[in-house]
């Protein structure tokens, strides 16, 4: 079976670590994680990434 592969645009480590706990934690529950579930993985492996690009933007120059 195809395993699901991290986007290549995720800037974070934590986004990556985030994303691939989740997949363990769904598959030692017995989920089937399957080639159909991976886009939706990788919409939220870079939205997650995305926020927290723009935390680091907002904190560093403010928000406005």
């Amino acid at each position: 079976m195809k395993k699901f592969t991290m986007p290549k645009c995720i800037q974070h480590k934590e986004t990556k670590n985030m994303i691939s706990s989740l997949i363990k934690g769904l598959e030692e529950k017995g989920n089937r994680i399957g080639p159909m579930d991976f886009p939706s993985f990788h919409r939220m492996a870079t939205a997650y990434d995305l926020y927290l690009t723009c935390t680091e933007v907002i904190a560093e120059k403010g928000a406005t």
